[in-house]
Order: C-alpha cells, then sequence, then structure tokens
C-alpha cells in the first residue's frame, strides 16, 4: 500500500470526523467564533458552511480523489492552526470545539499541537501528490509520529464518545 493512501485515509477521517461532530452538535462552534470576534454573520456563516466543507474534503479525500481535496485540507488546517493560535494570543479560553462535542469546552494547548500535527500531515500528503511521488515514504520519526497522531485522536474521541454515552439518562420502556 501506498504512503499517500495512507496519509490521504487520515487526514480524510480527521475532516469527516470534525466535519460530523460539528454537524451533530450544531452551535458547538459559535462561543469560539464569538470570543474571537467574528461579526454574527460570519459566525452564522461560519458555523453552517465549515462542516460541509470539513465533510466534503474528508469524504473526497476518503475516495481518493486527487488532488485538490488535500490541497483543501491543507488550506483548512493552515486556517485552523492559526486562528487557534490568534486565539491563544488573544487570551480566549472558550475551546474551539473542533470537534463539536466531542471536544473540550475550554482551549487547551491540546488543540495547537493537533492543528499542528493536522498541517504536517495534510503538507505532507500535498507534497506527495505535486511531486507525484506515488511511493514517497516519510522519514520514520514522521511516520511514527502520524500514526500516534491518528490513534490519540481516535482514542480521545472514544473517550468523549463514552463519557457523553454513559451520562446520558437511561430509556426505560
Amino acid at each position: 500500500m501506498s504512503w499517500v493512501v495512507v496519509w490521504q485515509s487520515a487526514v480524510g477521517v480527521v475532516m469527516l470526523v470534525a466535519g460530523t461532530g460539528k454537524v451533530v452538535a450544531p452551535g458547538s462552534l459559535r462561543p469560539f467564533l464569538i470570543a474571537l470576534g467574528l461579526p454574527a454573520p460570519a459566525v452564522r456563516l461560519v458555523g453552517y458552511a465549515l462542516p460541509v466543507v470539513e465533510i466534503m474534503c474528508g469524504g473526497l479525500l476518503l475516495a481518493g480523489v486527487r488532488p485538490w481535496p488535500a490541497r483543501g485540507a491543507l488550506i483548512l488546517s493552515v486556517v485552523f492552526l492559526g486562528t487557534l493560535w490568534v486565539a491563544r494570543r488573544a487570551g480566549v479560553s472558550v475551546g474551539c470545539r473542533c470537534f463539536g462535542a466531542l471536544d473540550s469546552a475550554t482551549l487547551t494547548p491540546v488543540a495547537l499541537v493537533r492543528a499542528a500535527a493536522l498541517v504536517v500531515l495534510a503538507g505532507w500528503l500535498v507534497a506527495a501528490q505535486w511531486t507525484g511521488a506515488a511511493e514517497l515514504t516519510p522519514p520514520p520519526v514522521l511516520a511514527g509520529a502520524a500514526a500516534a497522531f491518528v490513534f490519540l485522536i481516535g482514542s480521545a474521541l472514544l473517550g468523549k464518545v463514552y463519557e457523553f454515552e454513559s451520562g446520558r439518562p437511561e430509556v426505560t420502556r
């Protein structure tokens, strides 16, 4: 299997989960955008459009479409990282809720690290597709870091799902 397929799948899953998380918890992104000082029309536009773009980008990546979804994922990832950096510098404490209800309500350094890792993954994918190197092999450290990143994101999200499900009231028949 090609490393490009691995990167494409990893970035696609992260994008798809992020977009779906926002759709499942509509409005979860709103407090963060308001804390950044965006005007109400921009908050509404981003709140509706961002999950759609993430889901489309993730779905197209998983479907194997090249090269535009990878480039879109890289652009989104850079914008996410820049926005989180600006938020931290401005003292915003409201979480980005990048994965909807599955994400923390408080802005932590983990969100910055996660966004930076996604920039690296998406950047590597774009570089591999651009050069046409179907078997562009990443440095072992990067491959290990990427695998750890995907594992940690997956386990954190599963933990949040469990936490969410355990807090739901029992349905009696």
